[in-house]
């Protein structure tokens, strides 16, 4: 079960935003826009029961309708930008059928995780690699091209997996179990 609200007034005015942003807190979904200054600017709540891929579906449905409705503009977003969960590519893929092309994973979901697995390096050789680690990924997102993030992706899979250490292992082995490709 959903309910949503939109505010017309601020959708007019979010024009200037260069992405609508889904943000989740527990059964409360956000809509809205990022300024020029990253500044979020919400502009529709949904209220649900839970976090399903037909709870997505009726909130790109309902945006899609809203922003036709208040700027005769065709919503049609063939890229989606979110968290591991099914839910909302689900609902995107459902609402957007005939113009999909990609979902990309959320980099800052994707650090968070990657820091967790991180957290386990303890000694202080396991430290220093810890810190090389991250900054080598925080390069990886850099890459301009999936070709590109590929081949890097497998130089730093190769050069991890030179160390012989099986908390590597086990930290590669985590993030290709979560969608790092191998």
């Amino acid at each position: 079960m959903c309910h949503m609200s939109f505010s017309s007034s601020m959708l007019r005015t979010s024009s200037y935003g260069k992405a609508f942003i889904i943000m989740i807190n527990d059964h409360i979904i956000m809509i809205g826009t990022t300024d020029r200054r990253k500044h979020f600017h919400p502009y529709g709540i949904c209220i649900t029961s839970n976090e399903t891929g037909h709870a997505f579906r009726f909130v790109f449905e309902a945006l899609k309708k809203v922003v036709f409705d208040v700027m005769q503009l065709e919503f049609s977003p063939k890229i989606v930008i979110a968290d591991g969960a099914d839910a909302i590519t689900i609902g995107f893929q459902d609402t957007f059928v005939d113009i999909f092309e990609l979902r990309l994973m959320c980099f800052a979901h994707v650090i968070r995780k990657v820091d967790m697995q991180l957290n386990r390096f303890a000694t202080d050789a396991q430290k220093a690699i810890k810190k090389s680690i991250r900054q080598d990924i925080m390069l990886l997102q850099l890459c301009e091209s999936e070709a590109i993030f590929d081949a890097a992706l497998q130089l730093f899979i190769t050069k991890l997996r030179a160390q012989k250490s099986e908390i590597i292992d086990n930290f590669i082995d985590f993030s290709v179990a979560n969608g790092l490709r191998d």
